[in-house]
């Protein structure tokens, strides 16, 4: 069995983020969050979310404390080396034109 640790946001009852908690798993989240937050209070998972303290949850949506700016999506791990694999590929192309028209045309002139 792998073990996979998961951060929740603790939302209080009256949907501000009140702590960020590390935890396997909804059920203990949860419980841990309405013991701390009252009965109404609950955890949401935020793995891959720019949420903190203060933050508020409304209709399943994170937004920063002025309750209008979403919080920003944080890209995955895979999402991260596919954009980079993406930027090598476009700088490769960029150095292969480079070597292949441009300093032939300048070593002519």
């Amino acid at each position: 069995m792998a073990f996979y640790q998961r951060i929740w946001a603790q939302i209080d009852e009256d949907g501000v983020v009140q702590n960020r908690m590390v935890c396997d798993n909804y059920e203990d989240a949860n419980y841990v969050t309405r013991c701390t937050y009252g009965e109404k209070a609950l955890a949401v998972e935020i793995n891959l979310l720019d949420v903190s303290e203060g933050c508020k949850y409304i209709d399943g949506t994170f937004y920063h404390e002025d309750g209008k700016t979403p919080c920003a999506y944080l890209p995955d791990v895979e999402e991260r080396v596919s954009a980079a694999e993406t930027r090598a590929d476009a700088a490769e192309e960029a150095m292969n034109t480079i070597l292949t028209d441009v300093i032939p045309s300048i070593m002519q002139a």
